[in-house]
């Protein structure tokens, strides 16, 4: 789960729709068949928020 604070962040960057669609994605399988997903289909935003909060660091541990 990624922190309240890096939310706001990639909100700040991509938009709440990005990222409320990319972690919606996420809760419903995993991080990273929601990238795979997302790059497959071309929704390249939504992959780079899963990057930045599921992959970059950004989730609590």
């Amino acid at each position: 789960m990624a922190t309240q604070e890096a939310i706001n962040e990639a909100i700040k960057h991509w938009g709440k729709d990005a990222v409320y669609q990319a972690m919606e994605v996420v809760a419903v399988s995993d991080a990273d068949g929601a990238w795979s997903m997302f790059e497959d289909m071309g929704m390249f935003e939504c992959a780079e928020v899963v990057e930045f909060l599921y992959f970059d660091g950004a989730a609590e541990d």
